[in-house]
């Protein structure tokens, strides 16, 4: 069983949940396609240098660029790959068996038995047969079910097929280079043996190339080329230098090698040999610097157009990679190119293109983040697709044109951010502008000879930390200290009795915010504070929200008593203590009230405000849902805020989490309804939230959904 483990995608770090399970990453590149071209899946082993891991990518012909990657972390080896005859599947040799892919969309399907390390296997052309060999030997089995056909101890031959897939060949023997490479040619329906060749000594394992007539060999830095139905030799090459890699092209031998043209410099250089006389042309040459540049493998498209030509690289120090050039046949020409981290061991070509896909090349996302639209339209005859990135909410597969959501977050550099999204090969610019944070909301307690702050963000762009603004009341505030941008809460040192003003902005790459709401507050002031002013109440059924506003003159209130009465009654009481200017009561009893406030200090509570008047009713529908939810990540805590529903009360309100869009296995979070954020520290997250609101009357439809995620 294979177990899916993400991996953090800026830091390369890997995370293995078993050691029995292959754990993958999928990471889009940046991609765009002019014209269809099939992909290629390019197996590379790992290096020292990169902790031994290794890669599949699945690369663009037509612009070099890869369309998705998958990294094995260490303690996993995988050997040569294969596309299955219909294109469906792209399976690997890996120490726990055979990984299957499926190519559209790139993903990994399942695991194949043997479930034993295999280090090579081969499909034929036709029909469901697959050959894994290892350590254990050979099996056949079917690489459709997995259903194994046999196997066999104890020969680990190297195997490729006639294009037709009715002759196997089978070869043996190069290592140790003391032993002789021999080929042997089967018939693939009975496995009978039609002939057999063996080659000199000391030329190592060799490589073959097979069309349905011929067969070349590469020893070193001579070829031979066979008969396949006879085995008779039917021409020759002696070179100067190694074979990289040969495949055949119609009548033409591709063959990929270095030329050496001084000592440590080499030019590799693909070349055609063109049959009976093995006559050369130079398809493609490099001259390089670098001491070690080495020609490798090349695969040709299905349609023999396009020519994948490899090239290993040592740059600076232990650091390999392998270059690599996408040879137009037809114009001589290189249309693309690109480098792996990696030394590349195995390429398929997929032999139907993908499609073409349209849509803007640019979609702009404000600095606030949130969810935007990128309309696709696929081409005739796609086939189904996805857009495997973790900021999309919709990934599919989809059947035709859809309307991909991707998940922004708040912008909080300096300058305008841009990312890539790859969509059927096709790259799409996310942009944000840059620009300064928006102002927070305040609020103070007195607590003995200290004030604690709390605040809510803003909504707005990202935030890098808070700045803590104070003076004396009646004077010019000035920075008092600076805060985390995780941090929601802050409690001052002692203070001396008096009046106070503070204020918060939030500070991030492009700049400060305007300040946030200025609170005032005393302490160890015996002095009444005079009467607030401004009393307003904003009723929705049985939701009341009172505001109001300390007096212009006089000493600073430390907190607020809100007194109550039935309208027509002159007896108040108190029903409320607050410590800033203003008061939520979502489930306020039915009938007519008259409230009213005072400020209070040390010295105990001043006069009271003028009245205000209101009724509450029951609700009669649920409300609706809530407004603008946000998500903002401010290391190592995220906060996600809403604004309120625009009928209806909320007595409450319900966060649904999810792992994935659309559902809520996570859990739901019950929220009082005079609280529009939550703030949780996390250590690592990604999950779908929505909003609901509720009241006695029932819960409202869910609010657009954000995506929670530590970055």
């Amino acid at each position: 069983m294979l177990d899916l483990a993400p991996l953090p995608p800026a830091t390369g770090e890997v995370s293995v949940r078993q050691a029995a399970a292959l754990s993958v990453l999928l990471v889009c590149v940046l991609a765009s396609e002019a014209t269809a071209q099939p992909y290629a899946w390019v197996t590379s082993h790992g290096h020292w240098s990169s902790g031994f891991t290794a890669t599949i990518a699945v690369v663009n012909l037509a612009t070099g660029g890869n369309v998705a990657a998958f990294r094995v972390p260490p303690g996993i080896n995988i050997g040569g790959g294969a596309l299955t005859p219909d294109g469906r599947y792209y399976l690997v040799a890996t120490s726990i068996g055979i990984a299957r892919f499926t190519t559209n969309p790139p993903a990994l399907d399942r695991m194949l038995a043997p479930g034993v390390a295999v280090t090579a296997l081969a499909i034929a052309p036709t029909g469901r047969r697959l050959y894994a060999t290892g350590h254990f030997g050979r099996a056949v089995l079917d690489w459709e079910t997995g259903v194994p056909e046999r196997v066999e101890c104890c020969a680990q031959p190297r195997i490729s097929f006639t294009p037709n897939g009715t002759v196997r060949i089978e070869i043996t023997g190069g290592t140790p280079t003391t032993t002789p490479v021999t080929v042997t040619a089967l018939d693939e329906a009975t496995g009978a043996r039609r002939w057999e060749w063996t080659g000199p000594t000391g030329t190592g394992a060799g490589l073959v190339a097979v069309s349905d007539s011929q067969l070349a060999v590469a020893l070193g830095s001579t070829i031979r080329v066979l008969d396949v139905n006879t085995g008779a030799e039917s021409g020759s090459a002696q070179l100067t230098e190694t074979v990289g890699g040969i495949v055949w092209r119609g009548e033409s031998l591709l063959v990929s090698r270095n030329a050496q043209v001084a000592a440590f410099f080499k030019r590799p250089r693909l070349s055609a040999f063109t049959l009976p006389a093995m006559t050369e042309s130079v398809i493609a040459e490099e001259i390089s610097a670098a001491s070690a540049d080495t020609a490798l493998g090349v695969t040709l498209s299905p349609d023999g157009r396009y020519a994948y030509w490899q090239l290993f690289v040592y740059l600076q120090g232990p650091l390999a990679w392998t270059q690599y050039r996408v040879v137009d046949l037809d114009a001589l020409a290189v249309v693309s190119q690109g480098i792996l981290s990696n030394q590349s061991s195995n390429v398929a070509i997929e032999a139907v293109p993908h499609c073409l896909f349209s849509g803007p090349t640019t979609v702009v996302a404000p600095a606030t983040g949130g969810v935007v639209g990128v309309a696709v339209q696929p081409g005739p005859g796609c086939r189904p697709w996805s857009v495997a990135d973790s900021s999309v909410l919709n990934p599919g597969p989809h059947d035709g044109p859809a309307t991909i959501l991707v998940n922004t977050w708040p912008h909080g550099s300096g300058q305008p951010y841009q990312r890539a999204l790859s969509i059927g090969g096709r790259s799409v610019t996310i942009t944000q502008p840059a620009s300064a944070p928006a102002s927070p909301v305040l609020d103070a307690a007195v607590e003995g000879d200290r004030v604690r702050l709390t605040w809510t963000p803003g909504f707005g762009s990202g935030i890098l930390s808070f700045a803590i603004r104070g003076a004396a009341l009646g004077g010019p505030t000035t920075h008092v200290a600076s805060v985390s941008a995780s941090l929601r809460t802050w409690t001052s040192p002692p203070l001396g009795a008096g009046s106070y003003a503070v204020e918060l902005v939030a500070v991030n790459g492009s700049g400060v915010s305007a300040p946030s709401n200025l609170v005032t507050f005393s302490l160890g002031v015996h002095a009444s504070a005079e009467a607030p002013t401004g009393l307003a109440a904003t009723v929705v059924d049985n939701r009341v929200a009172l505001a109001w506003q300390p007096a212009a003159t006089g000493p600073a209130p430390s907190g607020y008593i809100v007194e109550a009465a039935a309208e027509g009654v002159s007896a108040f009481s108190e029903v409320a203590r607050t410590t800033g200017p203003a008061l939520v009561i979502s489930q306020a009893p039915i009938g007519s009230w008259q409230v009213r406030v005072r400020a209070a200090t040390a010295g105990g509570a001043g006069p009271a405000s003028a009245l205000v008047s209101f009724a509450t009713s029951a609700c009669t529908l649920p409300p609706a849902s809530p407004q603008q939810p946000w998500s903002l990540w401010t290391p190592p805590a995220f906060t996600v805020q809403w604004a309120a529903p625009l009928t209806g009360s909320a007595d409450e309100y319900i966060l649904e989490v999810g792992s994935a869009s659309g559902i809520s296995d996570l859990g739901r979070i019950v929220v009082p309804g005079d609280r529009l954020s939550i703030t949780e520290a996390v250590e690592s997250i990604r999950a779908f939230v929505r909003i609901r609101a509720r009241n006695a009357c029932g819960e409202s439809a869910p609010s657009a959904e954000v995506v929670v995620r530590t970055q």
